[in-house]
């Protein structure tokens, strides 16, 4: 069957992950450097991974709009259930709280350690596809709306980014 790579990891001992969609299968790359399938999730698209300070692996996924938590023997449990179809991408913050952007409603999410998260902006567009968070708290987030959606058009120095726009929200 056909499938992509869609998001790839390094874990704490320089190990390489790769999460692969459809299917929900993540390969781990040991020392032989050949794939061997680390976990199946039960979920369409898998679309980022990071890994923790105890090496335990999360996954942001589609279809299901859940994070899941895989420790380092493959055993996967949910961590975060949204209500959003996707969940997109992952960014760890200072507090080792983990933030997800998501598709549908655009919103970027803030979970704590304990697996408990709420809505922390609500972006206004369809998909928040990336975060990135400076020491100083600061978010920057891209974030999108559907092609077929007719949409204000957004102002930004690179026109190729027409449909895109970065958001600054501070401190959220």
């Amino acid at each position: 069957s056909d499938f992509e790579v869609y998001a790839l990891a390094i874990d704490n001992k320089g190990v390489l992950y790769a999460a692969v969609s459809p299917g929900g299968k993540i390969y781990r790359f040991g020392k032989t450097q050949k794939p061997e399938l680390f976990v199946e999730l039960k979920v369409k698209y898998i679309w980022d991974l990071v890994f923790d300070k105890r090496n335990n692996c999360y996954a942001a996924t589609g279809d299901s709009g859940a994070i899941y938590k895989i420790n380092d023997a493959g055993k996967a449990a949910i961590f975060f259930q949204s209500d959003e179809t996707h969940l997109r991408c992952l960014c760890w913050d200072a507090e080792n709280n983990l933030l997800t952007g998501s598709y549908k409603n655009g919103y970027i999410y803030r979970i704590n350690p304990s697996g408990k998260g709420s809505v922390v902006y609500d972006s206004n567009f369809d998909e928040i596809s990336q975060i990135q968070i400076q020491p100083d708290g600061t978010i920057y987030a891209v974030a999108m709306n559907s092609a077929n959606k007719t949409t204000p058009s957004v102002k930004t120095r690179d026109q190729s980014l027409e449909k895109m726009t970065s958001l600054k929200a501070e401190h959220l």
